[in-house]
């Protein structure tokens, strides 16, 4: 595991963007310990995910320190799952086998109290994968990652409102949400070229699990994720040319990004 990097707290004299409520700062400082945390302890994240995004989702996990599996064998699935920290259920690319290996893993998170991160990838394109989102939803997610479309297609079975749903939303687009027990926050962090890159975002989902596998905060957690991905994405843009040289860059600014940048330079309301 690389070098952890020290958690310092920023100068609030210093730090431009830094919030102006204490809900905020608290959320922020939690954020920036589950970095340093991770970083110090890893975690084991098993990945049931889309196969174009695998090589840049594990990549993302060993530069934040955490350890990825990937394997989609039904028959493996308990022993992965027993020994993961956490588990992300992605429905990138779906097929009769990865749907039984998934709710497998669903249920085997339930029953073993494991935190697990569901994105609903294209569930408001086809019916099959709306009802297959929502019989997940049964098995209580920790978090579920989604844009705006897929939130809508699932409504209000991912609201929260009642058991079985999932705990914490993340609503990704040009601004990321976070809703949890009736709160919401708002973050502007992030840059274009994260669009023009195959599953970044996916990436980000199996981040969220493995910051949940060290932060009992889920919004925290969520929050950690967001800013960790969305603030190496403007500080590679900086040193890339384009998109393919970008994402190069995204690896190498995850594993260097200071966690006292989440506070510094959080656009967070």
């Amino acid at each position: 595991m690389k070098e952890s990097v020290p958690f310092r707290l920023p100068d609030p004299n210093q730090a431009g963007t830094m919030p102006q409520t204490r809900e905020h700062t608290d959320l922020l400082n939690a954020a920036a310990r589950a970095v340093s945390r991770l970083r110090i302890d890893g975690a084991r994240v098993h990945c049931l995910t889309n196969s174009v995004a695998q090589p840049l989702t594990a990549n993302l996990l060993l530069a934040a320190g955490a350890t990825p599996s990937m394997t989609m064998a039904r028959e493996e699935i308990a022993d992965f799952v027993s020994r993961a920290d956490a588990v992300l259920i992605n429905l990138g690319t779906l097929d009769p086998d990865r749907m039984a290996a998934m709710e497998l893993a669903a249920r085997l998170c339930r029953e073993t109290e494991k935190p697990f991160v569901l994105d609903p990838v294209m569930c408001h394109l086809s019916p099959l994968r709306r009802d297959f989102a929502l019989r997940l939803l049964q098995y209580s997610p920790a978090l579920m990652r989604s844009n705006a479309e897929e939130a809508e297609a699932l409504g209000s079975a991912a609201s929260g409102r009642h058991a079985g749903s999932v705990a914490c939303r993340v609503v990704t687009g040009s601004v990321d949400r976070i809703l949890f027990d009736g709160s919401e926050w708002e973050i502007a962090n992030g840059h274009p070229w994260l669009s023009k890159i195959t599953a970044a975002g996916c990436a980000q989902g199996a981040l969220m699990a493995a910051l949940s596998a060290v932060e009992e905060n889920l919004p925290a957690a969520g929050l950690a994720a967001l800013l960790w991905v969305n603030m190496a994405a403007e500080n590679a843009a900086g040193k890339a040319r384009g998109p393919g040289s970008f994402q190069s860059a995204l690896l190498d600014c995850i594993h260097d990004l200071d966690p006292a940048e989440l506070i510094e330079q959080a656009k967070l309301t």
